[in-house]
């Protein structure tokens, strides 16, 4: 009876023993756990800091692009006002010319049989001035239009790599 009463006490012992084990795995896993929990909080934490350290750039990126974009606008009405001036100024210049032109023509049909020679070299100076003219005014308006695709493509340019480094800003 004696070793009965032993073997219950050794297996109660070994009961104890595993009971201790069992509990001392679980608390090293609850540990474990608790630790992992706590580091991806902090991962987490980090990712937000990260994050929002990149929204807020991006802001701050969109405002000072904004920003350029609004100057820049500014400065194309202003160039595109004194164009404007330029083309009223040279306008006046071209009508008030025409009105001379007009009554130096008129004189030119009095004086008709005496200054025939030079009637001629008058039309063919006013057609080369029309041309001049017309060639001025072309060229003005090809370099308005170059300019203004300059900056559209300026801005597209702009426009591309703003989508281009929000992508990227994204896909970190």
């Amino acid at each position: 009876m004696m070793e009965g009463v032993k073997a219950y006490q050794n297996a109660q012992d070994q009961k104890r023993k595993d009971v201790e084990r069992l509990e001392k795995f679980l608390q090293s896993e609850n540990e474990a756990q608790a630790e992992l929990a706590a580091k991806a909080a902090f991962e987490q934490r980090l990712l937000l800091s990260s994050i929002t350290q990149f929204s807020d750039q991006d802001c701050q990126d969109l405002v000072d692009l904004n920003s350029r974009k609004e100057m820049e606008k500014e400065e194309f009405v202003q160039y595109l006002n004194e164009i404007e001036h330029g083309a009223s100024t040279l306008l006046s210049k071209i009508l008030d010319y025409n009105k001379k032109t007009k009554e130096t023509e008129k004189l030119m049909q009095q004086m008709e049989e005496e200054r025939m020679r030079e009637e001629d070299w008058l039309k063919v100076r006013w057609e080369e001035l029309q041309n001049i003219r017309k060639n001025e005014i072309l060229n003005d308006m090809k370099t308005m239009l170059m300019e203004f695709a300059l900056m559209e493509s300026t801005r597209q340019d702009v426009e591309l790599m703003k989508g281009v480094t929000i992508r990227e800003a994204l896909d970190q």
